[in-house]
C-alpha cells in the first residue's frame, strides 16, 4: 500500500486480542498484525505519523446517501467548504468505518470517493468530517502545493509588507508633527533602484536609525574646564558633533546653574537647571550637538565637562 494513499491508521485489537493496525484509504481497509508488520508497512506508518495531525471539524447522522454521497438534510454548509477533507462514515450495512476524500459539497450533500466494498451511506449512519494538516513539513500554501523555496518567498513578502506598514506609520507620525513634506519611505530610499540594496535587513536598519533604536557606541572622549570668572555671568561650551553622552559638575562641588539656551543662567530666568552643591548632571543615550550655558553665584569657579562622541 503506497504511503500516500493512507487516510487513517488505528491500533486495534481483534477478537483474539492480537494487536493489529487498521489502514484505511479511499478504496479499501486493510488489517495487519502488529507483530507481522514488514518494512513496507513500517514505512507507511512512519510516513503517515510524521506528516499528519487530524482534526474533526463537523459530524452528524446521515439522512441518506449512496456509495459516493452522504446527505444530512439538517446541515447548511457553504459550497465546497469541505473539499479536500476526509469523510469518516460508520455504515450500519457492514458495521465498519469507511474513509473517503471529499471532492465537493453543497449545503446538505457531500460528494466523495467511492466507499470500499461498494457499501452505501444510509439514513442513520454516523459520520465525521476530518481535516489533516502537516506537522513535519509545510507542503501547502494557500491551498497550492509548493516547495520550501516558494514558501520562504511568500513569508518574505509578508514581512516586507509588514515593514512597509511600519514605515508608513512612521511617515504619518512625522507628517503630523510637521517635520517635513517628504515621507519617511522616500527619505530612506524605500524605492531603491537596485534590488540588492532594497532588502529587508536594509529596511530594518533604516527603521532603527529613524527611531533611534541603534545602540549609540561612544568612542571619543573630550574633557573641558570652563572657568566662571565673574559671579552670575553666563559662560558657554559647545560639545562635539553627535555627542552621545556627557557629564558636568563643579570642580569644588559649588552649586551652579545650567541651560541649553542663552540668557537663562546669569540672571536666573526659567527654564534653567539648578545643579546642587556636590552634585553632577549627566545625559546618556543621546545623539546631539548641544551648547551648554552655565553660571555660578560665586566667582572663579570651574565646571568640568566630559563628553563622549
Amino acid at each position: 500500500m503506497p504511503s500516500s494513499s493512507v487516510k487513517k491508521i488505528h491500533l486495534i485489537k481483534s477478537d483474539d486480542a492480537t494487536p493489529e493496525f487498521l489502514y484505511s484509504n479511499d478504496n479499501h481497509d486493510a488489517r495487519v498484525a502488529a507483530w507481522s508488520m514488514g518494512a513496507l508497512y513500517k514505512a507507511d506508518l512512519e510516513d503517515a505519523l510524521s506528516r499528519f495531525i487530524e482534526f474533526s471539524m463537523d459530524s452528524g447522522t446521515a439522512t441518506g446517501g449512496s456509495n459516493t454521497t452522504c446527505v444530512d438534510a439538517g446541515k447548511s454548509w457553504a459550497t465546497d467548504i469541505w473539499k479536500g477533507a476526509v469523510l469518516e462514515v460508520h455504515t450500519a450495512a457492514d458495521g465498519k468505518a469507511h474513509y473517503a476524500t471529499i471532492s465537493a459539497n453543497t449545503a446538505t450533500t457531500i460528494t466523495m470517493g467511492a466507499l470500499a466494498g461498494a457499501v452505501s451511506v444510509a439514513s442513520g449512519d454516523d459520520y465525521a468530517i476530518r481535516l489533516q494538516t502537516g506537522i513535519a513539513d509545510i507542503y501547502k500554501w494557500g491551498g497550492t502545493v509548493l516547495t520550501g523555496r516558494d514558501i520562504s518567498l511568500d513569508l518574505k513578502a509578508l514581512i516586507d509588507d509588514s515593514i512597509k506598514g511600519v514605515l508608513r506609520s512612521l511617515s504619518d507620525i512625522g507628517a503630523a508633527a510637521g517635520e517635513d513634506d517628504m515621507g519617511l519611505l522616500d527619505r530612506i530610499g524605500e524605492l531603491k533602484a537596485t534590488p540588492t540594496a532594497n532588502t529587508v535587513l536594509d529596511r530594518l536598519k533604516d527603521i532603527a536609525d529613524a527611531v533611534a533604536l541603534t545602540p549609540q557606541v561612544s568612542t571619543i572622549p573630550v574633557i573641558y574646564n570652563v572657568t566662571m570668572t565673574i559671579a552670575n555671568t553666563e559662560y558657554s561650551q559647545a560639545l562635539p558633533a553627535n555627542s552621545k553622552k556627557f557629564l558636568i559638575h563643579c570642580q569644588d562641588g559649588t552649586a551652579f546653574r545650567l541651560a541649553y539656551v542663552t540668557g537663562k543662567v546669569a540672571i536666573p530666568t526659567a527654564p534653567y537647571l539648578s545643579v546642587k552643591a556636590s552634585s553632577s548632571y549627566n545625559e546618556d543615550h543621546i545623539k546631539a550637538t548641544p551648547t551648554i550655558y552655565v553660571a555660578c553665584a560665586q566667582a572663579a569657579k570651574v565646571v568640568e565637562i566630559v563628553s563622549w562622541s
